[in-house]
């Protein structure tokens, strides 16, 4: 039950906050909005303010804002499909700015919060007779790049020791000057892990956490790009997948350790929803933007039927994807 309610708490902030970035943008922009619905399926609440209906429904596994001419041609003033495209192009992009917003504040209040700071990139400690002490690291060095790849947040860093199969080549910044230097991380048996024996700095003021928390978001959105990218070229696993009934247990585990670490998951699910809903996908947001550029380079818009149709195309994928990956996620409880 806690996992369930857990789930079903995350995941409609998540929607609930989506789906007003598209309601306040097309009320702003005087653009009808029939319903704004929070749920699928019949309506268990619901009350009509002006021309708006407010429902809240059986199902908690979506929402969404009906808009005049959002679908179908209409040629009134009130209506989306009249709206020039900047209008437009605020409207679709509402909801995913508004899950980056929601995973920043997430994100941010997890640094506030745990009490602890945040960890920087600069060296507070060597540890004597340690890996990075021989490879010559002192404190204060902050470290620019690791194997080649300039790092934003420790935990790129502490990545590349843990996979590390050999020497790591570092580039730390001393004095204003870059230095390269050597390490070879050593198999800590207490810890369970490699280590090179440095601590970084702690930091917990409110500059600080605020831009740790811009550049983790920037960190989190290399991951998903990343791995959007391997599975483009067939290189990414099913067992980095996870649809609804995985992220049930996900949210189910974390709900264990404590509310902060939902809190947590919240900022880094919702990043993922917004940058997934902004991929050029039909159905999805993305796709929605990428007709309004076909207009614009076109001089003129795609017919709104040959949209529908692409976009049910595109919905019913979606949803085959959604079924197979909920099936690889049951799978793999047995």
């Amino acid at each position: 039950m806690r996992t369930a309610i857990s789930f079903i708490i995350i995941f409609n902030i998540m929607v609930f906050v989506h789906e007003f970035g598209h309601y306040f943008f097309a009320r702003r922009n005087g653009i009808k909005v029939y319903e704004f619905a929070l749920g699928m399926g019949p309506a268990i609440w619901k009350k009509k303010v002006g021309d708006t209906l407010y429902a809240l429904r059986a199902l908690p596994i979506g929402g969404f804002v009906k808009m005049e001419g959002e679908d179908d041609e209409s040629n009134s003033s009130d209506s989306f499909s009249t709206k020039t495209a900047w209008q437009r192009f605020q409207v679709i992009v509402a909801g995913s700015v508004n899950n980056i917003i929601l995973a920043f504040v997430a994100l941010f209040l997890v640094s506030i919060l745990s009490g602890n700071g945040v960890i920087t990139t600069t060296i507070d400690s060597v540890l004597p007779d340690s890996p990075a002490e021989t490879a010559g690291f002192m404190p204060g060095d902050r470290i620019y790049s690791v194997n080649d790849k300039k790092i934003s947040i420790y935990m790129e860093s502490s990545m590349a020791i843990d996979q590390a199969d050999g020497p790591i080549d570092f580039v730390v910044v001393r004095d204003g000057e870059r230095q390269n230097l050597t390490v070879t991380p050593e198999f800590d048996q207490e810890a369970d892990r490699k280590i090179v024996g440095i601590q970084y700095q702690l930091k917990n003021d409110v500059a600080s956490i605020a831009g740790f928390t811009v550049r983790q978001m920037g960190f989190f959105m290399k991951s998903v790009v990343g791995f959007i990218g391997n599975a483009i070229r067939g290189q990414a696993s099913m067992d980095e997948v996870a649809g609804p009934v995985g992220l049930v247990q996900i949210v189910g585990e974390t709900a264990k350790v404590g509310w902060i670490n939902l809190l947590m998951l919240l900022g880094v699910l919702s990043l993922n929803l917004g940058i997934i809903n902004l991929l050029p996908i039909p159905a999805l947001d993305g796709g929605r933007l990428l007709f309004i550029l076909i207009e614009l380079v076109r001089g003129k818009p795609v017919s709104k039927d040959k949209e529908a149709w692409i976009h049910m195309i595109g919905m019913v994928m979606l949803l085959l994807l959604i079924g197979f990956v909920t099936f690889n996620d049951i799978s793999k409880l047995f």
